[in-house]
């Protein structure tokens, strides 16, 4: 008799931990939990068991990955979703720069000082001569290592030059500008 309660107790446990044990079932099995402390040891052991066996068939079956993906769909967040909020999210930050950029371009373009200055100077090496013609048509003769320097650009009735060495000066006056004036300035 005691072989076939402990039999049937083998066959009962797993039932009872699963919570697939009827009434009849239960109260076996509580009635030898309760003969003794080895008994509720020995339950409280396989409840572990089986508890984690259930845990892992639900890791099993359960895919997060996918899990995860639905919930986003559902949400509205997709891969393209984010590829243009961050598109959005750029053109906001290009639009804010724009605007700077703007302002401070037509600021400079409506407030531009008068041309700089640019001077053009030539040299020659030594032994040699050189024939310079001007914006205005003057014609500069430079000697051997003689140097001169002129405005880029002529306006006005004066320019200045500078001129370094012994130079000839032949001006042709242009129809336009018969009454322009020439000052050399000779440095030795």
């Amino acid at each position: 008799m005691i072989n076939n309660t402990i039999h049937d107790i083998e066959n009962l446990l797993p039932r009872y931990c699963e919570g697939l044990a009827n009434k009849e079932e239960t109260t076996k099995v509580e009635q030898w939990i309760e003969e003794d402390e080895k008994h509720l040891q020995i339950v409280k052991q396989m409840s572990v068991i089986y508890f984690a066996i259930d845990m892992l068939r639900i890791l099993r079956k359960v895919d997060t990955n996918a899990s995860l993906k639905r919930v986003n769909d559902k949400i509205g967040i997709s891969n393209k979703h984010r590829l243009r909020m961050g598109l959005l999210w750029f053109q906001r930050v290009a639009a804010l720069l724009a605007i700077p950029l703007l302002f401070t371009t037509l600021f400079l373009y409506f407030h531009r000082g008068e041309d700089i200055a640019q001077y053009i100077e030539i040299k020659t090496n030594p032994g040699t001569t050189t024939v310079v013609i001007l914006p205005d048509s003057t014609r500069v003769c430079l000697n051997s290592e003689s140097s001169l320097r002129y405005p880029g650009k002529f306006v006005g009735d004066i320019y200045n030059l500078e001129i370094k060495k012994y130079n000839i000066l032949n001006q042709k006056v242009q129809k336009k500008r018969e009454d322009c004036y020439f000052f050399a300035f000779l440095i030795f």
